[in-house]
């Protein structure tokens, strides 16, 4: 019901839709925090950029972090998911509506060709989210980073802000069971890859500013 009203406001007045959006999504990431008795403490808001043709790349631990980030940003944000998660239509017509990706990790070709294509809609205002260790870490450790989304972007030319998330992985991973409690997201000053030409300089920079946040 609320997809069908929203589908319809949207299309009577398409400006205000895209803000109803927001506000449908934001609510949404809010809920799924309050059930889980999530409470996130944002650190550095004053480094959000103000428009939305930017990259955040952040650590992963635990499945809330979608949730915190959403609801922690001004904007409509959207990520890169598993191509399973398609099956699920509820899911999936609202991750469509904010321009979230489908990838299928066994057809890694086809998987780059449409990251990529995603990675250049940025350029028309469409933010994006990214999770360089692929998955959960499921602790306070940084995995390894799979760069290949991380290049793309890079050779773009897009605002990067790296994000840190702290302690997620406390509120169900570590117990395996919901437990209330505080999580820390830092948003870190915005990386322009126009700035410095060394692709590789600027992964290490990414991922060692997203590091630092988790000792600070």
């Amino acid at each position: 019901f609320i997809y069908s009203f929203y589908k319809i406001f949207s299309w009577a007045m398409p400006r205000a839709g895209k803000k109803l959006l927001l506000i449908l999504v934001h609510w949404w990431a809010k809920n799924i925090l309050r059930i889980g008795g999530v409470k996130v403490n944002l650190i550095n808001p004053e480094n959000i950029p103000k428009h939305n043709n930017v990259c955040y790349v952040s650590n992963h631990q635990s499945n809330y972090d979608i949730g915190i980030i959403i609801a922690s940003l001004p904007m409509i944000v959207g990520f890169i998911a598993k191509v399973e998660l398609k099956k699920f239509l509820p899911l999936r017509v609202w991750m469509d509506e904010i321009s979230c990706l489908f990838i299928n990790r066994n057809k890694p070709k086809l998987s780059i060709k449409s990251v990529r294509e995603r990675i250049y809609k940025i350029h028309k205002g469409n933010a994006l989210l990214i999770f360089p260790e692929g998955t959960r870490s499921k602790s306070n450790q940084i995995q390894e980073f799979r760069t290949g989304s991380l290049k793309l972007v890079f050779e773009n030319n897009i605002e990067i802000v790296p994000v840190t998330i702290r302690d997620s992985y406390l509120r169900y991973e570590k117990y395996n069971r919901i437990t209330p409690g505080k999580t820390d997201i830092i948003i870190h000053k915005t990386i322009k890859p126009s700035e410095n030409t060394d692709k590789d300089l600027i992964l290490d920079q990414i991922k060692n500013t997203i590091q630092n946040g988790l000792i600070a």
